[in-house]
């Protein structure tokens, strides 16, 4: 491009030279015009005509003059556009190439760099490195747009330049007729477009891969940190293992020092263990509160951590939707900067090109508004809920890109509507030109042939308007095609003879106008007469149209008026099925020479008016006059043929309603007569069976609710087909009746059902209770013990108690069957007498049984407290003799004694060594293993972040990516295969281990 540009600079040059070469030319041939001037003025006193001679070279000389400041004009701009040109080209070269540089040798790096797989170290320092390159990134990220605006700029002045040539050469064609050769920048402006999406391409690559190399990396060192987490939890377990061992240990020394051994222990030896024990018991208090109080730091820097990780994931997040809002942006300000300009150019097809892909813009960045309304919300509302737990550099950053992206967003859209609006006004210039161009044209080559065609054309007006004004009754619709086809062509012709009169240069002679004149006077009159023919006819027969439509629609209006029956719906569906429809359909056709007859009148008076340009308030109101009136006929008729149809079918279907409920009726007495005969024979029985009673219950429930839904279904369906035919028409009544005979049959029936079911109820709710009842007793008789195996006086008082305490429910139990027995069929009852009998039996020998061994009991309870008195005077004597043998004199501690103590002692001193060594481990556990949570969460959270920045580099950059070349796969490709084959090498170290 820069090699372009410096040849068209060398070009640039050589014609200022040659201009200049030429300037001495011009300047002599001004000063022979100087001299011709005044020699002029000196020969038109004494010869004035030659003047015009002189005055023609004068003014060709005065051409040429500007022509030749024009190109001077014109070679200066273009040095300065060029000079322009080459300056952007340098600057975009400048940035491209190191751009590229620095891409080629990162990505060389980043492929010769292998993660390490077991040591922690080297994989922190290895995520250092590619956080460090990462900044890098983000730090080429500001030269990467810088080239980009270079590259829009240089694009934007290299359309500007083509702009300029082409509106010079549109010049040059249409004013000298010239050729000019055209030079077009599109090739350099598109390369200069494709290299710069070919360097973004290969910095998304780089960003791709550094995501890869990060992510593997966070990966290999999250489970080396897990293994470490593994040990650091066997660590605490067997440290919370000691720690259960020496509290045990404390318990038993103090249970021992609590025991009656310890009491044998000399008072020396006592003081040596209770010293030992409340030193081990302060050690190990000491420890616990230290190792608590750095565990609750430990747990409130995690949580402390966690909040900032949760606060830089949503800050991530936010700066992803930013990021990826911005790249977005800056690829359509790119594209409307490529598809800015060319406004100039005079074809209408290009422009019209440019506007299709501008208003396709336009809808992309309308459904991108609402994406973009949702991450300011978002943002927004994240920095008034978490702005304070962030840095005020963050917090700066985040508003600054908040507003540049809103910033930014309204320039474009503003951008994109003023760029629309000036290709529609060039479009529009354009289109208008091409059109006064022709229309110039072919005017000048028919304004002669139309001065001798029109002699001819108006000899056959009067012959053409005689047929329009008789063209009148019943015409064809091909002849009043023809007819109106031959009033346009009068139109024309009229028109045209008028504008040709009009013209006061026109080469017709005075004579033929005058004559053309008198006969468009003439045929103006003779259409006026001809008009008011047509518009009389038209009148008639609209009002003869008009009479039946009234007539027609009193008739429809009488229908909804009145009583009626079954007879009446019938004769009234045939006269709106037969009579009316036949009487619409036969007047469709006078509806048909109404409307041919207003278009008639219409086409004459639309003529008049272009003949009179419009202008005539007469015209005009009767041309309103005859469209209200077709209008009107047409929605009168419509109107009506839709409700003839629509009120048939409704009373169609309204008289099969009617059937339907006389059906209903029918079928409702039938159903009364069987259920008065089923209720006739239903009396009422003395049955105490509790089922048997339900079932009936139930039986006469549902005949109940039977009753009821016919009797609704019935009045229902008797009100839906009176608001059925309401809807239809407006009757004042219709015989939809509810029989009385009916009416009393469902109540006699209704109360009789109630009765029974109101006795079957009470029946049920006795039978139930009596049941239940004895039920109840006889399962306590079969429960209760009368035999018990010994003597036991205290269970037979109880069941004294119980006896006696369950007589009152016999009793009642008894009085309920005895009243049920009196009130019920004693057939059906014999099963209640058998249990009431049995009932009494059982209970009568449970009282003698009790009573006989109530007295057994009294005979043997003398015996029964003798035998106590004895036993307690062996008791005493026996414990008397036993402290009389008893030996007096023997020591209080054996040998065994003093073994005991001594092993506790030296047990408890052993505890103590252990406790001290396990306190001193345990410190120290402590301590390593804070360390190593501090570096892992550091890490974790380095590698978070860099993994997020990097996940957002790498999707924001993806969408700015058009054609990618091979490269960024084979990048992948070798990356993913280098994680398989170190993630291999992981798992043969970790075998080779365990």
């Amino acid at each position: 491009m820069i090699r372009f540009i410096n040849s068209c600079w060398i070009f640039s040059q050589r014609w200022q030279a040659e201009v200049a070469d030429r300037e001495s030319i011009f300047q002599a041939l001004q000063a022979q015009v100087g001299q011709a001037k005044e020699a002029g003025s000196k020969l038109s006193s004494l010869h004035p005509d030659r003047s015009p001679e002189l005055e023609r070279y004068q003014e060709k000389a005065n051409q040429i003059t500007d022509r030749w400041s024009s190109i001077k004009r014109q070679m200066e701009s273009r040095w300065t556009d060029l000079d322009v040109l080459g300056s952007e080209l340098q600057q975009y070269r400048d940035g491209h190439s190191a751009l590229i540089k620095w891409i080629e040798e990162t990505t060389e790096r980043q492929e010769r760099t292998q993660p390490e797989q077991t040591d922690s170290k080297a994989l922190s320092e290895q995520l250092a490195q590619q956080t460090a390159l990462v900044v890098e990134i983000e730090q080429n990220q500001t030269k990467l747009d810088e080239c980009q605006t270079h590259s829009k700029q240089y694009c934007s002045s290299v359309k500007d330049y083509e702009l300029q040539l082409m509106t010079y050469r549109a010049f040059v064609e249409s004013m000298h007729k010239s050729s000019v050769k055209r030079r077009r920048m599109h090739s350099s402006s598109d390369a200069i477009t494709q290299e710069f999406m070919d360097l973004r391409t290969r910095y998304t690559s780089l960003v791709t891969l550094t995501t890869q190399h990060v992510k593997y990396i966070s990966d290999a060192l999250r489970r080396l940190e897990e293994e470490e987490v593994i040990v650091l939890n066997s660590s605490f377990f067997s440290l919370k293992k000691l720690k259960d061992q020496v509290a045990e240990a404390i318990r038993s020394t103090q249970t021992f020092l609590r025991s009656k051994q310890a009491a044998k222990m000399s008072p020396e030896e006592r003081a040596q263990v209770e010293a030992q024990l409340a030193e081990l018991t302060n050690t190990y208090d000491q420890l616990l509160e230290s190792s608590t109080q750095q565990l609750q730091q430990l747990e409130q820097q995690l949580a402390k951590e966690e909040e900032l990780k949760a606060v830089q994931q949503q800050k991530a997040e936010c700066s992803q939707k930013l990021e990826g809002l911005n790249m977005w942006l800056g690829g359509a300000a790119a594209l409307l900067a490529s598809q800015m300009g060319g406004g100039e150019s005079g074809d209408v097809s290009v422009l019209q090109e440019k506007q299709k892909r501008l208003k396709d813009m336009q809808k992309d960045l309308q459904a991108k508004g609402e994406a973009l309304a949702d991450t300011i919300r978002s943002v927004e509302e994240f920095l008034a809920e978490r702005g304070e737990s962030l840095s005020p550099e963050e917090k700066e950053n985040l508003q600054t890109k908040l507003a540049m992206l809103k910033e930014q967003y309204n320039a474009l859209t503003d951008s994109a509507d003023a760029s629309v609006s000036e290709l529609n006004t060039a479009i529009t210039t354009v289109v208008q030109q091409n059109t006064q161009r022709v229309r110039t044209y072919t005017l000048n080559q028919t304004l002669l042939l139309k001065s001798f065609c029109l002699s001819h054309s108006l000899c056959n007006i009067l012959e053409v308007t005689l047929k329009l004004s008789s063209a009148v009754g019943l015409v064809p619709q091909a002849e009043l095609q023809q007819l109106q086809a031959q009033q346009a062509q009068l139109l024309q012709i009229t028109q045209s003879a008028r504008s040709l009169l009009d013209q006061p240069d026109s080469a017709v002679p005075a004579e033929e106008k005058q004559r053309l004149r008198a006969a468009l006077d003439q045929l103006q009159a003779q259409k006026s007469e001809a008009l008011q023919d047509e518009l009389s006819k038209f009148l008639l027969e609209h009002g003869s149209l008009g009479s039946w439509l009234e007539q027609s629609e009193q008739e429809m209006h009488s229908l909804g008026e009145g009583e009626t029956d079954a007879q009446g719906l019938k004769d009234r569906h045939i006269y709106v099925s037969f009579q009316l429809a036949e009487d619409v359909i036969c007047h469709k056709a006078d509806l048909r020479f109404v409307s041919i007859s207003g278009q008639k009148v219409l086409s004459s008076v639309q003529g008049a008016l272009e003949l009179l340009g419009g202008s005539d308030p007469a015209l005009h109101s009767t041309k309103q006059l005859v469209t209200n009136k077709l209008q009107d006929a047409h929605h009168r008729y419509t109107t009506l043929h839709t409700k003839s149809t629509e009120l048939g079918t409704r009373l169609s279907g309204l008289l099969e309603r009617y059937q339907q409920y006389q059906d209903e009726v029918v079928s409702l007495h039938s159903w009364l007569s069987t259920q008065e005969q089923n209720q006739s024979l239903t009396k009422s029985s003395g049955d105490t069976d509790p089922q048997n009673l339900q079932n009936t219950l139930r039986q006469v429930q549902l005949l109940t609710s039977s009753a009821q839904q016919v009797n609704l279904s019935l009045r229902s369906s008797a009100h839906f087909h009176k608001r059925s035919y309401y809807s239809i028409l407006s009757f004042k009544q219709l015989h939809f009746f509810f029989p009385d005979g009916l009416e009393k049959r469902f109540g006699s029936l209704s109360a009789s059902v109630s009765e029974r079911a109101e006795h079957l109820q009470t029946a049920v709710a006795q039978s139930v209770s009596v049941q239940e009842g004895l039920k109840g007793l006889l399962g306590w008789l079969d429960k209760l013990v009368l035999n018990p195996g010994p003597v036991e006086p205290t269970a037979q008082a109880k069941l004294r108690q119980e006896l006696l305490s369950r007589q009152g429910s016999v009793e009642a139990t008894r009085d309920s069957i005895s009243s049920l027995l009196q009130s019920s069929d004693p057939s059906t009852a014999s099963g209640l007498k058998v249990s009431l009998h049995d009932l009494s039996q059982r209970y009568t020998d449970a009282q003698a049984s009790q009573a006989e061994r109530e007295a057994e009991l009294k005979v043997l309870l003398p015996k029964l407290e003798s035998y106590e008195r004895l036993e307690v005077d062996l008791q005493a004597f026996m414990q008397s003799r036993q402290k009389t043998l008893t030996p007096v004199g023997l020591p209080d501690r054996s040998v065994d004694d003093y073994r005991q103590t001594i092993e506790l002692q030296v047990a408890v001193s052993d505890v103590k060594s252990q406790y001290d060594t396990l306190g001193e481990e345990l410190k120290k556990r402590l301590s390593l293993q804070q360390a190593s949570l501090e570096l892992r969460e550091k890490a974790m959270r380095g590698t978070e972040e860099l993994k997020s920045w990097l996940s957002d580099r790498e999707s924001t950059l993806k969408q700015g990516q058009t054609a990618s070349p091979s490269r960024p796969e084979l990048v992948r490709a070798q990356a993913q295969q280098n994680k398989v084959k170190h993630w291999q090498r992981v798992q043969q170290g970790r075998r080779c281990y365990y």
